[in-house]
């Protein structure tokens, strides 16, 4: 088993993602919520997890923090789109990702840091789908980081390009 590094999640994350557009592409590029598409990412993002980690937890819409308290920012409860945790720990928390058809927005990025810096997951991660463009946005943070890194894939073939 490897550890459980940013690294080793963001390329989980890829992984997650190349085989969303490799498979499930008419999800992307179709009207469908995008609870649908993230549905479909999370179990990518399980499956790489449980090839490599014991142990981990993969929600989608999780929205408790122990056992009882919710994650709250800016006063209100949260609900990231996709984690990968340990449940009821309170504290082994990995990846915390919002994943948007569209771009992500202010708040998005403000609950992703919230998450990294406060409930300290190791990566967050947004992901804008782009159903209008031949690409998708992905944006990472760790707790090491004050910006958010911005790196742009083609999804058919899926491979990293500049912008």
């Amino acid at each position: 088993m490897e550890t459980m590094t940013p690294l080793a999640l963001k390329e989980i994350v890829i992984k997650s993602l190349s085989k969303l557009c490799e498979d499930d592409y008419l999800l992307i590029e179709s009207s469908v919520k995008e609870e649908c598409i993230n549905h479909k990412f999370a179990q990518y993002v399980e499956s790489f997890i449980k090839q490599s980690f014991d142990g981990i937890d993969v929600d989608v819409e999780y929205d408790k923090y122990k056992k009882v308290d919710p994650k709250i920012m800016e006063g209100k409860p949260i609900r990231p789109d996709i984690i990968a945790h340990k449940r009821q720990s309170g504290d082994l928390n990995y990846l915390a990702i919002e994943a948007k058809k569209r771009y992500s927005s202010g708040r998005d990025k403000r609950k992703i840091k919230h998450l990294v810096t406060n409930l300290n997951y190791k990566l967050g991660c947004l992901v804008s789908y782009q159903p209008d463009r031949s690409y998708l946005i992905i944006q990472f943070i760790t707790q090491d980081s004050e910006c958010f890194e911005i790196l742009y894939y083609e999804k058919t073939p899926f491979m990293k390009i500049e912008k």
